[in-house]
């Protein structure tokens, strides 16, 4: 029975930066804060039991470089790829722009629904209904991999997802913080959500 370790990348900016509205067309390394988040993931992961023997990421250099540095500091090895489907959602036109105009322009009631209930703006692609199924899809695949334990680093718009597809989810608080993680369980009745929103020890 796999067991998915899904992980949202650290922090892309540090503390006194203009925070943007980083989606998939913002190719964004971690920044400094973001790089000591991964590394205090890994080791976390480590103690916990939860090093993979295979890991995925979206093709985005966060979500890339949150996955090398955890297992760096882990001291662990495997084979890591790279999935389109992981990607950060397109937010269309608030797409790097301060969060500042991103609020003025949908109002804080649209955002709310978005990080309560996943309703998504007009403009914002891919469609919800399209990344549930693309992750249906994504779970069905890993269901069928000979692999203990999997880590599946991606971006909050996709992680948010999860919770939903899970036969267990009751009520979580589906956004992420950066370098949270969440564990998976895929049993024959399918997935069931073993814990959410956990961190590293600051």
């Amino acid at each position: 029975m796999p067991k998915l370790v899904l992980i949202r990348h650290g922090n892309t900016f540090d503390k006194g930066d203009v925070v943007l509205r980083v989606g998939a067309r913002t190719d964004l390394p971690l920044s400094s804060s973001g790089r000591e988040q991964a590394d205090k993931l890994g080791a976390h992961l480590k103690a916990e039991g939860l090093l993979p023997t295979l890991v995925f990421t979206s093709e985005l250099k966060r979500t890339q470089e949150t996955a090398s540095r955890a297992l760096a500091t882990a001291g662990h090895t495997c084979k890591m790829q790279a999935r389109k489907e992981l990607n950060e959602i397109d937010y269309g036109p608030d797409e790097g722009k301060p969060e500042p105009e991103v609020i003025a322009r949908l109002g804080e009631a649209v955002l709310r629904r978005w990080d309560e209930q996943t309703l998504m703006p007009a403009e914002w692609s891919p469609r919800p209904d399209d990344i549930r199924a693309s992750i249906h899809r994504l779970l069905n695949e890993l269901n069928n991999i000979p692999a203990e334990i999997i880590w599946i680093v991606t971006s909050n718009g996709i992680a948010r997802f999860i919770p939903e597809l899970c036969r267990n989810s009751g009520s979580v608080d589906i956004k992420l913080k950066t370098a949270a993680y969440g564990v998976v369980e895929l049993r024959p009745d399918g997935p069931h959500l073993a814990s959410w929103g956990e961190r590293a020890p600051s």
